[in-house]
């Protein structure tokens, strides 16, 4: 079984808003409606995120930085962007851009936040920062918990080497074990 580039990023982002949000936040729908999740303080410099993102904690940025939600599932949370706390940057000279959807910032965009796209920016929002750390945290848990597929390995010399895994448990799912210096060396390929 090949495991697709997309489910391992989510997975490993696993591992590492909105006005009224709803009470429960459940970390298979988060992990299926943002590209990149951060449950504390990120940082991005001259970056750009082909889909959604959420950030629990500051949203800093250096240069010029695209959010762009065209085409994505509608998120969980509510906004193409999600900032918990603060969105920090170099202004004027850069911008965060969100060209297309909402942006839900738990403090204050600091007028740095554009919004291309017709979206609307809403501060102060009430992001469910607790609520998505403890799901994202509790499915780790589950995963960590899983004994890996006998015969699953990876290359981590090469990075567009394929994962190519055994037909897994009885339940279809395969596990493919690896450890921080093996999942930063995978994603940063």
């Amino acid at each position: 079984m090949r495991l697709s580039s997309f489910c391992t990023l989510a997975t490993a982002a696993t591992l590492c808003s909105a006005p009224a949000m709803a009470a429960t936040v459940d970390a298979l729908s988060l992990i299926q409606s943002y590209n990149a999740i951060a449950l504390e303080d990120f940082t991005m410099s001259s970056s750009h995120v082909e889909g959604t993102m959420y950030v629990g904690g500051d949203l800093n940025f250096q240069n010029d930085t695209d959010v762009n939600g065209d085409g994505q599932v509608p998120s969980v949370l509510g906004g193409a962007l999600v900032v918990g706390g603060d969105v920090i940057g170099p202004a004027p000279s850069s911008e965060m851009r969100v060209l297309n959807g909402d942006a839900s910032i738990g403090g204050s965009a600091n007028g740095h936040v554009k919004m291309n796209g017709g979206g609307t920016l809403t501060e102060g929002a009430s992001v469910p920062t607790t609520d998505v750390a403890e799901a994202m945290i509790g499915l780790s848990a589950l995963l960590a918990s899983l004994d890996a597929t006998v015969g699953a390995s990876y290359d981590n010399s090469d990075p567009n080497a394929p994962i190519t895994l055994g037909s897994g448990n009885a339940d279809g799912y395969a596990v493919l074990d690896l450890n921080a210096a093996d999942g930063a060396s995978f994603l940063a390929g």
